[in-house]
């Protein structure tokens, strides 16, 4: 035993030896494994994600407007149904400068700890290439409590890659059967 182990076993045996210990022991509750109705939840993100991105855009129109851009506006190229690519929307820093923008619905992670948001593999790919490099956006959608879009941060992935911490978050599994021909 140690000091402190044998110093409270000598106090609660001689000093409260007549009063009743306080601390019961007893068998675990057993856990509860809840059910997840993971249609629900994919829903859940595809609706977020969706007003993070119609936030975003509107944003964007907003932000060439506000820099005397305006003739820009109808330039703005959708490809978020075009996931190759690895952006959401093509449209312009300036006239002569593409600006790649990859929307993110940010979220808060437990104890204030930070910001977090997923990348895919080829979206890390685009932004990191030296063809897109420059010019390549996050535009960061904060949510308020109502749940609606409230906060969008243009970062430069350029700029946000060397003050973050970037682990993966799932894997892809590739192979093949192969025929046995003998």
């Amino acid at each position: 035993w140690s000091n402190p182990k044998f110093m409270a076993f000598l106090y609660d045996t001689y000093v409260h030896a007549d009063r009743e210990s306080v601390m019961t022991v007893q068998k675990p509750r057993k856990r509860a494994h809840r059910k997840v109705n993971f249609e629900d939840i994919q829903n859940q993100r595809d609706a977020i994600g969706k007003a993070a991105e119609e936030f975003a855009l509107d944003w964007e129109k907003h932000r060439l407007e506000g820099v005397g851009l305006p003739l820009l506006i109808s330039k703005i190229e959708d490809r978020r149904d075009r996931p190759g690519y690895g952006y959401d929307f093509l449209s312009h820093t300036d006239s002569r400068q593409q600006r790649y923008i990859e929307v993110k619905s940010v979220g808060k992670l437990p104890n204030g700890e930070g910001h977090r948001f997923f990348l895919s593999d080829n979206e890390r790919a685009v932004s990191e290439s030296a063809a897109h490099r420059r010019g390549y956006f996050f535009y960061l959608v904060f949510f308020g409590r109502d749940g609606k879009p409230e906060e969008l941060r243009p970062i430069c992935a350029e700029e946000l890659y060397p003050r973050c911490e970037v682990s993966p978050a799932s894997y892809v599994v590739r192979f093949d059967f192969g025929r046995s021909d003998q």
